[in-house]
């Protein structure tokens, strides 16, 4: 029986990795599962005499997937590589490492998740937006049949409006019945949505935790907008609505904050909270922001920060905004916020709480202090935790107070000792 060491180079969730563990599990492999935040030691590669398998979802992962795999060769051990980012950049990454990445469709595909986290019901786009990945990978649309996928909160399809009347309302009542409160995480096309699909959902009795739509350039404006006053009308609160807005691509700053400005609407009547994406081409190797031809490094943060923070613009506007934020004292905290902040951060050692990485704004880990209650007012040292950018993020989407947590997540040590587990 052989050893394998199998790395997840993204920070993000990854099934493919995890399907890959049963799948070698199966094949009579013992198998040492890492993730991006607990790195293999030279110890774990040479001791995998049968391999070491490099998987990445994004292109700025691709340098963490050259370091390894070359460690891994350097040592005599067998390297297979995979991912959509592989995939889509093969002719670098052979060049690189001397592998062929994986291309298409793993046989451990079908290997079937326990609990899932997240579920596709059809791969592929018909759209072939210039920006995406999706088309080029994944072809048009294919939906897929019942043995292939399971209900589970978070459904990935990329475009699950363009699936047909019977594949959604199958799917819909199948999630229903599994108990899910859903998210269509990759949005909806707001060109297909009508209030029929609404309604199918009120009708089965499925719940979203939120609903999602793109707006990624100005001709888009009036199927979104129909799509969000439709939900309004309904009485769904704007607080629910996320609009994955584009932008560092090929606009000007000024006609990006357009668009912006269409979704928060007079500010204190927002018909949605704007979701911003930076564009990176996707062949970008680096971790740090990429600055598109019109832009400044400037003018993407400020971008990412004001829309990016409801109480924020819904105090004050774009052009009067303190671009030191979040350096002042954000809206709706305490005055003495930031020494409270730096207390919390001083006390965790300058560390994230959760996932125990330092300090470090320019790799995307800038360390802040979460309010586990939401309530910026509340300083309770039960109610504060240390958590860099990223855990920050993931676990607000992950657990509010009062909600039941996933089967699968488990409550963290330091939810558990401020007693909110």
């Amino acid at each position: 029986m052989s050893q394998v060491c199998l790395v997840n180079c993204s920070d993000a969730y990854n099934p493919a990795v995890l399907r890959l563990e049963l799948w070698l599990t199966a094949q009579g492999h013992t198998v040492t599962r890492f993730d991006r935040r607990h790195l293999p030691l030279p110890l774990h590669l040479h001791l995998a005499d049968g391999g070491v398998y490099l998987s990445a979802i994004f292109s700025w992962d691709l340098p963490l997937i050259v370091t390894l795999a070359r460690q891994a060769r350097q040592l005599g051990k067998p390297v297979y590589i995979g991912g959509p980012a592989t995939e889509h950049n093969a002719a670098w990454v052979e060049a690189q490492t001397g592998t062929v990445p994986w291309k298409g469709q793993h046989p451990s595909a079908k290997m079937i998740l326990e609990h899932p986290v997240m579920t596709w019901t059809s791969r592929g786009c018909p759209n072939r937006c210039p920006f995406c990945i999706v088309w080029r990978m994944e072809g048009t649309l294919q939906e897929l049949p019942d043995d292939a996928w399971q209900p589970a909160p978070l459904v990935m399809d990329n475009n699950f409006l363009a699936c047909s009347d019977a594949h959604q309302e199958h799917v819909v009542r199948r999630l229903a019945d599994a108990g899910h409160l859903v998210d269509f995480n990759q949005g909806l096309d707001a060109q297909l949505y009508t209030p029929a699909f609404r309604q199918l959902l009120q009708r089965v009795g499925l719940r979203l935790r939120f609903w999602r739509f793109a707006y990624d350039i100005p001709e888009d404006w009036p199927a979104v907008e129909r799509a969000l006053l439709d939900l309004r009308a309904a009485g769904v609160n704007w607080s629910r609505i996320r609009v994955y807005l584009l932008y560092n691509w090929h606009e000007s700053p000024t006609e990006a904050r357009a668009r912006a400005e269409h979704i928060i609407g007079q500010h204190d009547a927002p018909l949605a909270i704007p979701w911003p994406m930076a564009y990176r081409p996707l062949d970008w190797l680096h971790r740090r922001d990429y600055v598109a031809p019109g832009w400044t490094a400037q003018e993407v943060r400020d971008f990412r920060r004001y829309y990016s923070r409801p109480r924020l613009w819904r105090s004050v506007s774009f052009e009067n905004y303190d671009r030191g934020y979040p350096r002042g004292v954000p809206a709706g905290y305490t005055e003495d916020w930031n020494a409270v902040a730096d207390e919390v951060k001083t006390a965790a050692d300058w560390r994230c709480e959760h996932c125990g990485h330092p300090h470090d704004p320019e790799t995307g880990y800038a360390l802040t202090v979460h309010h586990l209650d939401g309530n910026p007012q509340n300083n309770a040292p039960e109610n504060l935790v240390a958590l860099c950018q990223r855990c920050h993020l993931r676990w607000q989407a992950l657990w509010l107070p009062g909600q039941l947590m996933l089967p699968t997540v488990t409550p963290p040590a330091w939810m558990t000792e401020r007693g909110w587990a």
